[in-house]
């Protein structure tokens, strides 16, 4: 692609220099004539071929001068200022093009080798990949228990998640019971709320991992609020705290 524009470029020069040196000076047909030479540089630039465009450019405003000397005609000095101007944004437009085609491969690599560490790392394929962040970010149930998506796991990974949610209700069984013996007044429900506003959950969050309405989370650390004793300026997460220490 590249060869092919450049030889082009250069026909095209030679034969507007041929048609200035000999003395026949059709308006039409040279404005034809350099009209080709700036597609072709526009072409090298719609193609991402910046180089071949910065010397397509050089090339014609070289050949438009040598025209202007050769002829001593006004009108490719015209030509000079319009095409000269139109090829120059033109190649600008293309490196432009070019730096940022550049970089947003070099972001897709980097995000293609973060994939292959992160695949390496765990010894997961692709496929296991997806299936586990779907089953992670499932929003129902019907989808945590998802037997195709189930089925995509080895069974080392599953064993995997099996310790890891073990562990996970394990830590939270202890983080229940202590805040049960810390306010045995609330109800199971209270206390899920207590622990994740404890560690610093908004409202909307804390109604995801739950998976209630906001509204009812809302109502729920009302409740709390009152069986606390909390007055309105009280910060419900600063009493958890103080009570834990």
């Amino acid at each position: 692609m590249s060869a092919l524009l450049f030889a082009l470029i250069i026909i095209q020069n030679v034969r507007l220099l041929v048609l200035a040196s000999s003395g026949f000076h059709n308006s039409m047909l040279t404005t034809i004539n350099i009209s080709v030479c700036y597609i072709i540089v526009l072409e090298a630039s719609i193609s991402i071929i910046p180089h071949i465009s910065l010397v397509g450019t050089c090339i014609n405003i070289i050949s438009m001068f040598i025209c202007r000397y050769l002829t001593d005609n006004s009108m490719y000095s015209q030509l000079l200022v319009i095409f000269g101007l139109m090829s120059v944004t033109t190649t600008v437009f293309g490196f432009v093009a070019n730096k940022l085609l550049h970089e947003q491969k070099m972001e897709l690599n980097d995000y293609a080798n973060t994939i292959d560490q992160i695949l390496h790392m765990f010894g997961m394929t692709k496929t296991e990949l997806m299936a586990l962040l779907k089953l992670a970010k499932a929003k129902n149930t019907d989808t945590v228990y998802d037997k195709e998506l189930m089925e995509q796991l080895d069974h080392k990974t599953l064993r995997n998640i099996i310790k890891v949610a073990r562990h996970i209700e394990h830590l939270q069984a202890c983080h229940r019971k202590d805040m049960h013996e810390r306010f045995p007044m609330l109800t199971p429900a209270e206390l899920d709320v207590c622990r994740l506003v404890e560690q610093g959950l908004t409202l909307k969050e804390v109604a995801n991992v739950l998976d209630k309405s906001v509204s009812n989370v809302s109502t729920v650390r009302g409740n709390i609020r009152k069986k606390l004793g909390l007055a309105q300026d009280d910060d419900l997460r600063r009493t958890l705290l103080d009570n834990k220490n």
